[in-house]
């Protein structure tokens, strides 16, 4: 595409008169934005996949010209179409150059086709200066400028060497006492590596007293010698400094603090200054090993405005780094119930993320004061499920916990050791199988608990009528529920002897039935999702003729809200002796029951039951088999 092409911003365009409420249009183009998120990075106080550092940009292209086009068709359009393709700028502060492109060397042409259908890059500006601008120029660019809202600075070694050109510019700017970008509002930096360059950016775009969030990664995810722990916390350091001393600092409300690599983040080094952003409402620090964090989060606990809170330790994301966790919980020894009651805060708190050991979560939950917390995900690993009670009786302990907590997401990692493993080896099951009752026994308080995700590693939890039937009491208004085993925290031949064991010790350990799922949906008439890993009891003629009463007497006030009841997964030698009209007698009774009973609400696992449908069908399986499988999908 021709540069001339994508000139939205001639004399021609600021001189005609654009509609009387020009909002409307602007509306309409909004919708065509390939990056809204720059308005709505923050919905509902969670942080988006854009302002953590991605973006689809592939889907971004044929926007992008459907707006050029439009802005170029008519001039009515022209202006709201504009503000929507200046609003973000995802690869970095050089397009601002291009409405100067003229008083420009030429620069290099763009691969990106992204890049060439939104701006083409006009290098750097001719000799370094700007005195040779013309007043009509400067119009033009200002006009560009006062559109921007979000700049995301990735590449630490392509986008620093382009961005030279614009230190002559916003020095020419900032002597005018005015902002580079006066409506700036989100940041999305790549830290360290920059060296003075990036402050000096980083200076010029804090000036803007509108910028409400910051994002800074602080490492490319390549690892390299010179990007050492000490050199990542210095720049993450310089970054904060500069903030906290900024226009800005008293208006952020979103700051997020992560990177790909580990490294050890200090309180008295980079975290002490968080304490000037006064009107923080979330923040995110992840993947790092804190040091004196009691003192960090008793600066947060005195943020009166802050909504969302997540912390990630860097102790808990390997459980058989025992060296960490040992030094992570040295931290929060000398932790007294008085010192507790003195850091104690966090009025405001909705929501938080938190991962670490269970005895440091149980500190953290501690400190909060909050009574309208809603949504709480913890995640931590442990020797045996008991030891997880302690924190989730420190977290129900809290104000007003029962009526105002929407939302438990919990990931539990069971460490093993050679001895563990070796025991399981030899028949036990004694390791194998976690309670339902210890693991979320304590949860029965949260009468208000809407949604339980739960997401095991080392362990399979053992779920019973009885676990079922205490969920609807204790739970009327749930929505969602999913138990799953993770492999991610185990070994290769951990989750191998855990698999093995599940198969050898299905038949004889007790589990749950089919109809105490049912029980459970019709007195919780919100219930849309059910998704347990460990499939339930296989379903007696006794109990298919039970379950048919079921719909029998439900028949006439069906649960309309369910969608997805159990995981009916493909196990060829268990659907062997299932018969079909069996099967077509449960399909009737549930869709009785549900008539909107369908697809999972992840579409994986449809797709994964599709595919292995498909292999079956090439293979020649036994079509009677295949037949049932086709009447369980259907369900």
């Amino acid at each position: 595409m021709q540069s001339e092409s994508i000139d939205l911003h001639t004399d021609t365009t600021a001189s005609h008169h654009v509609l009387e409420n020009p909002d409307i249009l602007a509306e309409i183009f909004w919708h065509l934005d390939p990056y809204p998120e720059v308005e709505s990075y923050t919905r509902n106080g969670v942080l988006d996949g854009y302002f953590q550092g991605g973006y689809a940009a592939g889907r971004a292209i044929p926007y992008i010209r459907t707006l050029t086009n439009a802005a170029l068709v008519c001039k009515a359009f022209a202006e709201p179409a504009s503000s929507v393709l200046w609003a973000t700028l995802p690869k970095g502060l050089y397009p601002l150059l291009y409405p100067l492109r003229e008083h420009a060397s030429a620069g290099p042409i763009v691969e990106d086709e992204l890049e060439q259908a939104r701006v083409p890059a006009p290098g750097d500006m001719q000799g370094g200066t700007t005195e040779h601008i013309p007043a009509h120029a400067w119009e033009r660019w200002e006009h560009c400028a006062r559109r921007v809202r979000l700049v995301a600075i990735r590449d630490l070694e392509s986008d620093w060497t382009q961005l030279s050109s614009l230190i002559p510019l916003s020095s020419y700017i900032c002597a005018a006492n005015r902002p580079l970008l006066p409506r700036l509002h989100t940041i999305v930096l790549a830290s360290a590596g920059g060296g003075e360059l990036s402050t000096q950016l980083l200076q010029v775009l804090a000036a803007s007293s509108m910028i409400r969030a910051v994002s800074i990664r602080t490492v490319t995810v390549i690892p390299r010698p010179e990007f050492s722990s000490e050199t990542l916390e210095d720049a993450l350091s310089v970054d904060l400094d500069i903030l906290a001393h900024s226009p800005s600092a008293s208006q952020l409300r979103h700051l997020l603090i992560t990177s790909p690599l580990p490294f050890r983040l200090a309180y008295s080094n980079s975290l002490r200054h968080v304490k000037a952003f006064h009107r923080l409402q979330t923040i995110y620090v992840g993947f790092v090993a804190l040091d004196e964090h009691l003192k960090f989060l008793a600066d947060l606990a005195a943020l009166e405005t802050l909504e969302s809170m997540t912390v990630r330790s860097r102790s808990v994301l390997d459980p058989l780094d025992n060296a960490s966790s040992s030094q992570n919980l040295e931290l929060v020894a000398p932790l007294t119930r008085s010192s507790l009651g003195a850091l104690a805060g966090f009025p405001t708190l909705r929501k938080i993320f938190l991962q670490d050991e269970p005895q440091q979560l149980i500190h953290m939950l501690q400190l909060i004061r909050s009574s309208t917390l809603e949504c709480v995900w913890l995640n931590s690993t442990q020797s045996a499920t008991t030891a997880f009670q302690p924190m989730l009786r420190s977290l129900i302990s809290r104000p007003n916990i029962g009526a105002s907590l929407r939302e438990m997401r919990l990931t539990y990692s069971i460490g093993w050791d050679q001895g563990s493993s070796e025991t399981i080896r030899t028949g036990s099951t004694a390791l194998i199988y976690g309670s339902m009752g210890d693991i979320v026994g304590p949860l029965t308080a949260l009468h208000a608990l809407e949604t339980l995700w739960l997401n095991i590693g080392g362990k399979l939890i053992r779920i019973s009528d009885e676990d079922i039937a205490a969920m609807g009491n204790a739970w009327p208004r749930l929505q969602s529920i999913a138990i799953s085993l993770s492999p991610v925290r185990m070994l290769p031949h951990q989750l191998e002897i855990l698999l093995i064991a599940y198969e050898v010790t299905l038949d004889v350990a007790p589990t749950y039935t089919l109809s105490s799922l049912i029980r459970l949906a019709m007195k919780c008439r919100s219930l849309r999702n059910v998704d347990i890993f460990a499939r339930p009891r296989d379903v007696s003629d006794a109990e298919l003729v039970a379950i048919e009463e079921l719909a029998l007497e439900g028949g006439h006030d069906p649960q309309t809200v369910l969608r997805y009841l159990f995981p009916l997964s493909p196990d060829e030698h268990h659907w062997h002796e299932v018969s079909l009209a069996d099967v077509q007698r449960l399909a009737r009774a549930l869709r009785c029951l549900f008539p909107r009973l369908g697809r999972p609400e992840r579409q994986i696992e449809q797709d994964l039951l599709m595919q292995r449908l498909g292999e079956w069908e090439k293979e020649g399986k036994q079509s009677g088999v295949l037949e049932v499988l086709r009447e369980l999908t259907a369900i």
